[in-house]
């Protein structure tokens, strides 16, 4: 029904526009461009004394399925004796090996399970 109750089905024309031009309404600090400047690879992190790369492993969001255990082909990865606050065993770097591949990071079913750091070479940290 509509809005005069009369059950008629009106077709209303969409107010959107058809396009969006990106960049427009922007303020000048935050244009395309410098937002590309600032979202380099690798400006995100912070250095450290780690050369190679790392899993971080959120042991707060770890289920323990073993997905990544078994892609990864260096296996750098094990599963903890411990258990997190929901009472399930998380997986732990043994800390060192491992090549920066990302294979537990892609296989993970948890979106904040595992993330990848790879170190910035000297070169690209100056």
């Amino acid at each position: 029904m509509n809005e005069t109750g009369t059950g008629e089905i009106r077709e209303e024309k969409s107010k959107a526009p058809d396009t969006i031009n990106p960049g427009i309404g922007l303020k000048p600090e935050k244009s395309p461009k410098r937002i590309e400047k600032r979202t380099k690879r690798g400006s995100h992190m912070s250095k450290n004394d780690k050369k190679e790369p790392y899993p971080v492993i959120n042991t707060l969001e770890c289920k323990a399925c073993g997905r990544c255990l078994q892609a990864c082909p260096k296996g750098v990865l094990s599963m903890s004796e411990d258990l997190n606050s929901r009472g399930y065993h998380y997986v732990e770097y043994k800390g060192e090996g491992c090549s920066g591949c990302a294979s537990c990071y892609y296989t993970c079913p948890e979106p904040l399970a595992i993330e990848i750091h790879i170190p910035l070479k000297e070169e690209e940290s100056r």
